[in-house]
């Protein structure tokens, strides 16, 4: 728990603090690392019921993002 804990602090101080427009390798790998130790912390806990909760608040994240400056952004409070 406490490699996780560290990894999503580490992952919040070298990735956050860049700019959103430079997607290189660096700003990649440190991305990939959490996902490989989230799915790690999920398997070996036998905890895959978290798997449907985190794709739906990714996916729900998206449409806020991706809708912000459309036509749609009035239809999202609906969802809420």
């Amino acid at each position: 728990m406490n490699r996780l804990r560290f990894r999503l602090t580490h992952h919040l101080r070298t990735t956050c603090l860049q700019p959103a427009h430079n997607l290189t390798a660096e700003r990649l790998l440190p991305m990939l690392d959490l996902l490989k130790d989230l799915w790690g912390f999920m398997r070996e806990r036998k905890k895959f019921w978290l798997a449907p909760i985190i794709v739906v608040m990714l996916l729900l994240g998206a449409l806020i993002v991706l809708a912000q400056g459309s036509a749609v952004a009035p239809f999202i409070y609906t969802l809420f």
